[in-house]
């Protein structure tokens, strides 16, 4: 009878599927969430250029902070580099932005400023993992006098950081930072040019990239071929075969 022997085919083509099943295998992360958070260090002082340095770090609020340099003139303010820390969510090989950089160029006294300041970045993930990646950059304050027919301050930052790993029990991506853009990832500078009383802003964005997929370490488990008893069973897994059935009188 035809009907046994595709009772045997069906049986067959069950066991081939469960013997092929794969086994759970790495896969790539294919969201990253988190958080950038920047603070400022402590400042270099060139006792001979700036005697009467004057420098506070501040918090307006929640994930910013901003770095008061400089002793201000009548009708003046002091200078000010404030970084605003950016919620992220983000695929690997996107840029995104991890916060946002403003420079007040206030008129501030001679001998009251300071040479450089550290700036110390840390992308706080939640996904796919919880881990804190830490950076670091520097920002040299180059003050104008305010004679002549330009006063412009510059602030120059420092190369970009080495990239760090985060690592996952799955993978393990490459953590980069791309730099400083004045024009929302268009462009990256390391230089900005600020005029008097006046405020000049920047984006820092980052990048994600994979780096390696991690090799399954779940052991081989052997897989018994099915005994007949097993077959009705079986037959469900290929419900076409069985509405295909034919007996021969």
């Amino acid at each position: 009878m035809l009907y046994y022997a595709h009772l045997a085919s069906a049986a067959f083509t069950a066991a081939s599927l469960i013997l092929l099943l794969p086994f759970s295998h790495a896969q790539a992360a294919n969201l990253f969430t988190g958080n950038g958070i920047g603070t400022f260090g402590t400042p270099l002082i060139d006792p001979d250029i700036d005697p009467d340095a004057a420098f506070s770090t501040e918090n307006p609020r929640e994930g910013s902070e901003t770095f008061v340099l400089g002793e201000p003139g009548p009708g003046s303010m002091p200078n000010k580099l404030a970084f605003q820390g950016l919620p992220f969510e983000s695929s690997a090989n996107q840029a995104f932005k991890i916060g946002s950089l403003s420079y007040f160029n206030g008129q501030t006294f001679q001998g009251t400023n300071v040479s450089s300041v550290p700036f110390n970045i840390s992308l706080n993930f939640t996904q796919p993992t919880e881990s804190e990646q830490p950076f670091s950059y520097q920002f040299r304050f180059d003050l104008t006098p305010n004679e002549g027919e330009s006063s412009e301050d510059r602030l120059s930052i420092s190369n970009n950081p080495a990239p760090q790993i985060l690592d996952t029990q799955e993978a393990s991506y490459r953590i980069e930072l791309l730099g400083f853009s004045p024009d929302d990832g268009n462009s990256f500078t390391q230089s900005f040019q600020a005029p008097e009383d006046e405020v000049i802003s920047s984006t820092l964005f980052a990048q994600i990239k994979l780096a390696t997929i991690k090799q399954d370490t779940e052991p081989f488990l052997p897989v018994d071929i099915p005994e007949p008893a097993m077959l009705p069973g079986l037959l469900l897994l290929s419900g076409t075969l069985l509405r295909k059935k034919q007996t021969i009188a």
